[in-house]
């Protein structure tokens, strides 16, 4: 299991461009004895990229040698080894982002996407989210930076 940190662009958004010219996201790999990546995302890797490694290293022991069959299980160890400090805050992100990576892994053995693992579709239509950073814009930009975005959702539906 490795963290991967990336930089690069950050957006071709007009108004999040503004206040950031470059983005950092981590991705966590777990990798399997058979050579099957799971890849998770941690929402760290935005803020404090360089963190993520060490987090993903503590939890490494843990993982080793086990399988995907209690996902759960693993969760709750990692959560417990992480006592006090992984209840909320960087430690529970990078954990999350474990949890992708192991709940990817799981699927890719089973041939099914992850979706399907928890349940299945449940809906056909899912409304979006967007953000663009600093809103203090005064009245009109903020308004021009709204339709922007509502322009983008146009374009999914």
């Amino acid at each position: 299991m490795k963290a991967v940190l990336l930089t690069g662009p950050c957006t071709n958004d007009p108004y999040l461009s503004e206040s950031r010219k470059r983005r950092s996201a981590s991705l966590i790999e777990v990798v399997t004895d058979s050579g099957l990546v799971g890849i998770g995302e941690t929402y760290a890797g935005y803020f404090c990229p360089e963190l993520v490694s060490g987090i993903v290293e503590f939890f490494k022991p843990i993982l080793v040698g086990q399988g995907t069959s209690n996902l759960s299980a693993l969760w709750e160890r990692m959560y417990h080894c992480g006592n006090f400090w992984c209840r909320a805050g960087l430690g529970a992100a990078v954990l999350a982002g474990i949890e992708a990576a192991l709940w990817d892994l799981k699927g890719k053995e089973a041939g099914l996407p992850v979706y399907e693992l928890l349940g299945g579709r449940k809906h056909d239509r899912l409304d979006s989210y967007a953000t663009g950073g600093p809103s203090n814009y005064p009245k009109g930009k903020l308004k021009a930076k709204i339709d922007y975005y509502l322009s983008l959702s146009q374009s999914f539906a």
